[in-house]
């Protein structure tokens, strides 16, 4: 039962990452998979690679200096998803790095 949802986390969390979607909903959702990564409670490495690949592509959007529909948003809401998706980042490194 508890793999039933966690493969609809990465499904629920999909749409978040559309260019079309709003940065604030971005944010968000990149706060949602560093913690759900974080959490220890992935027991299937499926779910986690689909949540890890929807973080590579809000990396990949923000390498590109692309913002989610930059046309349409604020530039401070552009630049606060670029801010979540490296602090979501910062929190997968700190949570899976020793030193």
């Amino acid at each position: 039962m508890k793999e039933q949802y966690q493969a609809n986390v990465g499904a629920a969390l999909r749409p978040a990452f559309s260019p079309d979607t709003p940065s604030d909903i971005t944010a968000k959702a990149c706060q949602v998979c560093s913690t759900w990564i974080g959490s220890g409670v992935v027991s299937d490495l499926n779910d986690l690679r689909r949540v890890h690949t929807l973080l590579v592509s809000s990396l990949d959007k923000v390498q590109a200096g692309k913002g989610s529909s930059s046309q349409l948003y604020s530039e401070s809401a552009t630049t606060m998803e670029k801010l979540a998706v490296l602090k979501a980042w910062a929190e997968v490194w700190e949570k899976y790095t020793v030193f």
